[in-house]
């Protein structure tokens, strides 16, 4: 008896460890970071957009005079591009190279919790 009970404990054991949970995902951080034009002047008026190229969900800021932004965003790889809520009448978004107006392969980052991010647009 002792013998059935100890097989039917240590079946239960590997019947729970063989199940698959649902998949967990990082939590967001805040990161912050940079937008620097060709030249080294900030772009204004605009906003970054970080569409993931994994399993999260996106993030976007509203670019500081400065050229800062901060954004909760999943650790992770990203493509990076720039919107202007003026429907391109922004000086900025005239000078912003055309990789960087839509998401694409050429303009992916590498999100890193607490590592600030730069993004030089060039």
């Amino acid at each position: 008896m002792r013998f059935l009970t100890c097989a039917a404990a240590l079946s239960a054991l590997v019947l729970t460890g063989c199940g698959s949970g649902p998949e967990m995902r990082p939590e967001p951080v805040e990161i912050k970071g940079t937008v620097k034009l060709p030249g080294g002047a900030p772009p204004t008026g605009l906003t970054v957009t970080f569409q993931p190229q994994q399993n999260s969900p996106p993030g976007g800021a509203k670019l500081a005079p400065d050229g800062s932004f901060t954004v909760q965003l999943t650790p992770g790889k990203y493509s990076v591009y720039f919107q202007d809520e003026a429907n391109a009448k922004v000086p900025a978004y005239k000078s912003i190279p055309e990789k960087y107006r839509s998401p694409g392969e050429a303009t992916v980052v590498t999100v890193e919790s607490g590592k600030p991010l730069a993004i030089d647009v060039n």
